[in-house]
């Protein structure tokens, strides 16, 4: 008896709904050709917000995630960042004190330094200020013992200098040297007059 009373308690409801329905669209039809006019419209604008709506939100997912954290760089045990691992300790303090000096001159006056020491010249700002910096710390690096034209490059994460090798007139001569920051003895590093 409950189930049957349900079903006619719920048949009746959808039809009330559905004679609502109804009457609405009756009332819209008797409407004013201006007003069927505005009222159609105003549809079309509703249709092209939803629209802009349901593309938006792909737009402002990528915006709304938030950010990775920047990377944390490793350091070593003893507080020096492990791409700094090339440097003992005290070398490292003085690279670092170097980098605020270096950090306020302009390419010129490092450029002054690298040749008053006798050390390539090119690159970006940033690559000058750290040749500085390193040639503060350690001293200028000499040519290459090997090939005797190369400019030694240091890797500070492995303390090793390699040789690229240079440029002899029209010929290119490749050296690939490779010495232990042991083997090789640092000039001091001058400042310019």
């Amino acid at each position: 008896a409950k189930a049957l009373s349900k079903a006619k308690a719920k048949a009746t409801k959808t039809a009330k709904s559905k004679a609502a329905k109804k009457a609405n669209s009756k009332a819209l039809t008797k409407t004013t050709p201006k007003a069927a006019r505005a009222a159609a419209k105003q549809a079309r604008a509703q249709k092209v917000k939803v629209a802009a709506k349901a593309a938006k939100p792909k737009a402002k997912a990528k915006s709304a995630t938030p950010k990775p954290a920047k990377k944390k760089t490793a350091k070593s045990k003893d507080g020096k960042p492990k791409c700094y691992a090339g440097y003992t300790d005290a070398e490292y303090k003085k690279y670092v004190a170097a980098k605020t000096k270096y950090s306020a001159m302009s390419n010129d006056k490092l450029k002054e330094y690298l040749k008053a020491n006798m050390q390539s010249r090119s690159g970006t700002k940033d690559v000058l200020i750290d040749k500085c910096c390193d040639g503060e710390a350690l001293g200028s690096i000499p040519k290459c013992t090997k090939c005797g034209g190369g400019f030694l490059r240091f890797n500070k994460e492995t303390g090793e200098y390699k040789c690229p090798g240079y440029r002899d007139d029209d010929d290119y001569v490749n050296c690939n040297g490779v010495f232990q920051k042991s083997e090789i003895k640092r000039a001091d590093w001058v400042t310019p007059s």
